[in-house]
């Protein structure tokens, strides 16, 4: 029996979002209260999800007309007595300028725990020094793995109720992870958290079949893990689809290319939703930051997908976003994961005006035999021909090869109209071990 609290994603200044769980506590909840630095704050429905053995009751509180840049921390009590805590920096009213403390993003993605039992992680982004830690943390997929590990899943089938427990443990030995700095807990529990899916929040390949994932061979076995996988994403990371925020000039627009993609390969996410990122990119007035669940500058996996995963532009939408995002007027920066190593690659789009394509992966590598290779990104953008647009040359940074685990923090501040960003690579390190960045670029872009 536990209670959590965990920071969500805000999309406006000086509002926060609070994830509020009880985990197998007895009903009805009585006896809650939340409160901060700020005062009291009412909590809303329970919305219940039970299963085999456990009961989980959560709900996002929401709280408005705070500080914006404040820092607040959030506890939850029962009857007097303190049951989670978690704490948060409110976004901005505008961008830093140039010399003061920069608004610095978190970006991280692919964290098996059963592979950080140690809490490596979590210690890492403890011994952060204080001018370095993160406003927010935006998690581009693959938070959980629930086709982990694969040798039960090639050999087992599992009827819904099984997968809703199984997967539910999954999550609990990931959210609840402890160890050393607070480990995976400490790690969501410092800070506002912006989540998007890949295909281990549901199966390796997801919708389509995957070689080493028995339930997902048969139509009832992929709409049965699809039903519980999008119940527990939904339930402990995000229900929406698409989120976006503006700092000043600076916009974020964070799109979920998984949830909604179909088996057929036409498309990665809902067409109204596609329409929403068009609408975006036609309304920047700065730099745009687009995070995104897979590289956008890649190639098609091609029949290789079957075994493995399916890319971006294996999807007839994909030629939707490609004219999409020829359409700015401003430079756009694009944060995604899932490869499995990090890297940099830009594309000229027009005068002053970039793609930049960055990728942090893993931070806790699911398994050696998908790690340890670092692959430069296509020489021409798109990799192949897409109607409607040209293709143009792909410039990749060969300095930095980055394959063990990390994350990376992006610092932003405003320079004019224009927008200084700041790149550091922070390999995971075991307790005691000195945590020290790597430097990964600089760019002013707008």
């Amino acid at each position: 029996m536990t209670y959590m609290l965990v920071p969500h994603s805000p999309t406006q200044a000086g509002e926060a979002v609070v994830w509020v769980a009880a985990i197998n506590e007895p009903r009805p909840l009585q006896g809650l209260s939340l409160q901060s630095n700020a005062g009291q704050h009412p909590l809303g429905a329970w919305i219940p999800l039970d299963g085999n053995g456990f009961t989980l009751d959560y709900q996002r509180v929401t709280v408005s007309n705070l500080t914006p840049g404040g820092r607040y921390e959030f506890v939850l009590t029962a009857n007097g007595a303190t049951k989670a805590s978690c704490r948060l920096r409110t976004l901005p009213d505008r961008l830093p300028t140039f010399g003061e403390a920069e608004f610095i993003v978190l970006l991280a993605s692919c964290f098996c725990s059963a592979r950080d039992k140690a809490g490596s992680l979590g210690w890492t982004f403890n011994q952060l020094p204080g001018s370095e830690r993160p406003d927010i943390k935006i998690l581009s997929g693959d938070q959980v793995y629930l086709d982990d590990p694969a040798t039960h899943f090639l050999w087992h089938t599992h009827d819904r109720a099984e997968l809703l427990s199984e997967h539910f443990q999954n999550y609990m030995r990931t959210w609840l992870q402890a160890g050393v700095g607070g480990g995976f807990r400490g790690f969501l529990q410092d800070g506002s958290n912006y989540f998007s899916s890949d295909d281990h929040e549901f199966w390796n390949n997801a919708p389509s079949w995957a070689s080493l994932i028995r339930d997902s061979w048969s139509a009832g076995g992929r709409a049965d893990w699809m039903w519980v996988a999008l119940s527990l994403y939904k339930a402990f990371q995000t229900e929406k689809t698409f989120t976006t925020f503006d700092i000043g000039n600076l916009s974020f627009f964070i799109a979920d290319t998984r949830m909604n993609r179909s088996a057929d390969q036409t498309t990665f996410m809902q067409p109204g939703d596609l329409g929403q990122l068009q609408a975006w990119v036609s309304r920047l007035q700065g730099l745009g930051v687009l995070v995104i669940g897979q590289p956008v500058l890649s190639g098609r996996a091609g029949w290789k997908g079957n075994l493995t995963d399916w890319n971006l532009p294996d999807y007839t939408q994909y030629g939707d976003l490609i004219r999409a995002l020829d359409q700015t007027n401003h430079s756009i920066l694009i944060l995604t994961g899932d490869v499995h190593y990090g890297r940099v690659a830009r594309v000229q789009l027009k005068p002053e005006v970039e793609l930049v394509e960055v990728i942090s992966s893993p931070t806790a590598l699911v398994n050696k035999l998908v790690g340890g290779k670092w692959n430069e990104a296509p020489p021409r953008y798109p990799a192949f021909d897409v109607p409607g647009t040209f293709g143009r040359g792909v410039s990749t940074d060969l300095n930095f090869t980055l394959t063990d685990n990390h994350f990376l923090t992006l610092s932003f501040s405003s320079v004019g109209q224009r927008t200084r960003v700041l790149i550091k690579a922070w390999p995971i390190v075991s307790e005691g071990r000195p945590v020290n960045p790597i430097f990964v670029m600089e760019r002013t872009l707008g």
